[in-house]
């Protein structure tokens, strides 16, 4: 017996079924039958095939291999498996390999940017991968180098060594109202400190007093597995901290022995009014004035500048608040302005006390405290880890996803100098 050799299509091997031989040999390949009306359903009979016959087997092969259409010679049967075959092979064709196959490389690329800046962007609005520790530290401390004045620290409770924050807070506020902010920040890999320190003019000492004792008595408040790198080390504070952290990193009153690696101003306030304001003064009202050297980040409250009672002024009043520093700020520098939310939606969920009482009766403030104070932190943890860390990659997500609806506050001003 002559056995009939397989017929090749472009979905895989399109040949005859095997069968058995009846004396129990090795199958054979036989053709398949085919039912058409008026035919004989019978198999047909293989034969001995000539060299030319041979030559035309290959070439309809060939062309099935190509997409083309079946030699006719195969008969009408062989016309419909042509004809099938070629609709499933024109199906798996128009089937996408990968997600995104069909697109240009270019949206393509658009594409997974923009899945990978939601991804990142989302991440710093959430707690990190640290479990934290927030530590109230009083000046009279048992260490060997005690602190000048009494401190919050908030850090990671696992090992490693970890940039620095040092934050000072608002006007008639306390540090610990900001608690949790901080530990927002430290469990994404920031050792954060704030200082208790007066309400006048000495907070700028205060503060260049507690920056310069970090290098001697920090690390004996610290668990030993946690390392301050006091190479990357930066500056922020809230209202007139705010102020005072620019006042510091621009050498008024004071110098500290530590060199600041980045600058942020939290709704900064200089005074009650342009010609009003605080002693010393920052604002010089002269466009990119401030000579820095570090790279500065400048966030705002829309409602800020907002009169909650008609008796007292605005808790950040126009003139002497966020816009007007940005304004003084050379590049690198970044600007948000929070749209719908206060001077003080920042602070802790709730603040206790008379000073705790004042934050919601006498700024305009936000329906609830929870998104701006996610903002911030994560805005604070994308631009440190942008200039301290030089992973850009959070803080320029930000910028391509605010107009998404991405972020937990609707911004109304966002702008950079680079």
């Amino acid at each position: 017996m002559v056995r009939s050799r397989p017929t090749l299509g472009r979905g895989g091997l399109g040949s005859p079924p095997m069968t058995p031989d009846s004396d129990g040999s090795q199958p054979t390949f036989r053709s398949r039958p085919h039912h058409k009306p008026g035919r004989d359903s019978r198999p047909l009979i293989c034969r001995k095939r000539t060299l030319e016959e041979s030559g035309s087997s290959r070439q309809r092969r060939m062309r099935s291999r190509n997409g083309g259409e079946e030699d006719q010679a195969a008969g009408e049967g062989g016309e419909n498996r042509a004809a099938d075959e070629k609709k499933i092979t024109w199906r798996r064709r128009s089937k996408p390999r990968h997600v995104g196959e069909g697109r240009k490389p270019q949206q393509q690329l658009q594409k997974m940017s923009s899945l990978t800046s939601s991804t990142v962007n989302s991440n710093v609005y959430e707690s990190g991968k640290y479990s934290t520790v927030i530590q109230k530290v009083e000046a009279e401390t048992r260490i060997p180098v005690p602190p000048p004045k009494p401190l919050l620290i908030a850090m990671p409770s696992e090992g490693g060594e970890f940039p620095l924050l040092v934050f000072s807070h608002g006007y008639l506020l306390y540090n610990s109202f900001y608690s949790q902010l901080l530990q927002h920040v430290a469990s994404h890999g920031f050792i954060l400190y704030t200082v208790a320190g007066p309400d006048s003019s000495d907070e700028i000492k205060s503060t260049a007093q507690v920056t310069n004792w970090l290098s001697k008595g920090l690390q004996y408040l610290l668990p030993q597995q946690v390392k301050p790198n006091l190479s990357k080390v930066a500056l922020a504070g809230h209202s007139r901290g705010g102020k005072t952290s620019f006042a510091l990193a621009l050498s008024k009153e004071t110098i500290t022995t530590l060199k600041f690696s980045a600058l942020i101003g939290i709704d900064p306030v200089d005074g009650m009014d342009k010609g009003k304001q605080t002693p010393p003064p920052v604002l010089t009202y002269v466009p990119h004035s401030f000579d820095l050297g570090m790279p500065v980040m400048v966030v705002g409250s829309g409602l800020g500048e907002v009169k909650r009672n008609p008796l007292f002024p605005p808790c950040a009043p126009k003139g002497v608040n966020h816009e007007d520093f940005f304004k003084e700020c050379r590049e690198p520098a970044c600007y948000f302005v929070v749209k719908d939310y206060g001077h003080v939606d920042m602070l802790d969920d709730e603040t206790k006390g008379i000073r705790g009482k004042t934050t919601y009766c006498l700024c305009k403030n936000g329906k609830t405290r929870e998104p701006m104070r996610k903002f911030v932190g994560g805005v604070v943890i994308a631009f440190m880890k942008a200039y301290l860390e030089g992973d850009k990659r959070s803080l320029m997500a930000i910028r391509e996803r605010s107009s998404d609806g991405d972020l937990p506050v609707e911004l109304k001003t966002i702008e950079f100098l680079l």
